[in-house]
């Protein structure tokens, strides 16, 4: 496919694209808290991941935890909680 034909059939979110353009606005504004990752090895084949971040400002904060548990599968359960 050529790059026009894909631009034809995926559009723009324009509503997206002015959040993103935000976020770079805060980032440069030095207006985010957000500190390194916390990662915790749970064991060679497990990890966790705790990501968070806080806009000057804003009513709310985010905390995103990641999982991965890359046995599981072997035990019947899933690598990674959703």
């Amino acid at each position: 496919m050529t790059e026009a034909e894909i631009r034809a059939l995926v559009g723009h979110d324009h509503s997206a694209l002015d959040c993103i353009e935000r976020s770079y606005l805060w980032l440069r504004d030095r207006s985010v808290s957000m500190p390194p990752v916390f990662h915790i090895d749970i064991d060679p084949r497990s990890a966790v991941d705790v990501k968070g971040a806080y806009v000057d400002g804003l009513p709310t904060f985010a905390i995103k935890m990641a999982s991965g548990f890359y046995d599981n599968p072997r035990k019947g359960c899933p690598a990674a909680a959703v």
